[in-house]
């Protein structure tokens, strides 16, 4: 059995990954509530920054001769914008000194670029005809309503996405503002609401219910929203760095535009996607993933 565990936080991006993976046969647990091993435990996967508490479970697995491995998901520009490059360091270290087997990363790109052994490219699946099925059903459309659920992390781009809504009859739905951000949009007009926590069928029932959402940001390893958005049968805008979307009405060139972005906007509601064709991309590349995914766990 592989054993993977991190902080349980539902939206993030990390506990997500990791998640996702009991579809080929994982076990998911919270680090916190992790009292034990099981005992046909093979391997188990941390998630996010090295803790106390991992090294500890690390400690534990080692005496049992489990092996151990961390997932890295942050490409190099996410880790420099949001000041993880310390992390990444700390995680190299511990492969090195062979505290642990494996890194796990979340972009084939790093995996490629580090060509080592055992640093492998460890994809973020999602079990789509599930999520299809727990969330369908109609509901009633917020008019004029713009999504951007998200961190409010250096690397995505917020500022850029808020004020492109300034003097339009948009209005921004959003979880992402912080202070600073939050006195531009009332200085300069942009309308919007900044949600707290969200239980996941109070979340994904906005999502469904807002037009047109944004995902602009400046660097992504994937991005489960832009999944879980197309899955949901909603367009959503994003910028290069979103590199497994291919469709012209979905992409911006220029995200540090914020004319470009509200351009886009305008777009995408004049000439829509079908449902169909937003689920279909979503879709492609999950199952691209997923073969990958099964072939890394079943060979560590």
């Amino acid at each position: 059995m592989i054993v993977t565990c991190c902080p349980s936080k539902v939206h993030n991006g990390v506990w997500r990954h990791l998640k996702e993976l009991e579809q080929f046969g994982t076990s998911h647990y919270d680090s916190d509530c992790l009292m034990a091993l099981p005992e046909d435990a093979k391997l188990i996967i941390f998630g996010g920054g090295w803790n106390a508490r991992y090294a500890e479970l690390n400690g534990i697995a080692k005496s049992k001769g489990i092996k151990t491995a961390l997932l890295f998901c942050s490409p190099y520009g996410q880790a420099t914008l949001s000041n993880e490059i310390n992390h990444l360091n700390i995680v190299y270290e511990l492969l090195m000194n062979k505290t642990l087997d494996y890194v796990f990363t979340g972009t084939k790109e790093m995996a490629d670029i580090f060509k080592h052994s055992r640093i492998k490219f460890l994809p973020q699946t999602l079990d789509y005809e599930k999520f299809i099925e727990d969330h369908d059903g109609d509901v009633e459309i917020i008019k004029n309503a713009v999504g951007l659920f998200c961190s409010k992390a250096p690397h995505k781009n917020i500022l850029n996405q808020a004020i492109c809504l300034r003097n339009t009859d948009y209005h921004l739905f959003t979880n992402a503002l912080d202070n600073d951000v939050t006195r531009v949009c009332l200085t300069q007009d942009v309308r919007y609401t900044n949600l707290g926590w969200m239980t996941s069928d109070e979340y994904y029932g906005l999502l469904k219910r807002i037009p047109v959402h944004l995902q602009c940001s400046y660097s992504e390893a994937f991005d489960y929203v832009v999944a879980e958005t197309l899955l949901l049968g909603k367009p959503i805008l994003v910028g290069p760095t979103i590199d497994w979307i291919y469709n012209e009405h979905l992409k911006i060139n220029n995200i540090d535009n914020p004319l470009e972005i509200k351009s886009a906007i305008n777009n995408i509601l004049i000439n829509p996607l079908t449902v169909e064709q937003l689920r279909n991309i979503a879709i492609t590349e999950l199952d691209k993933r997923a073969v990958i995914a099964k072939e890394v766990l079943n060979n560590v």
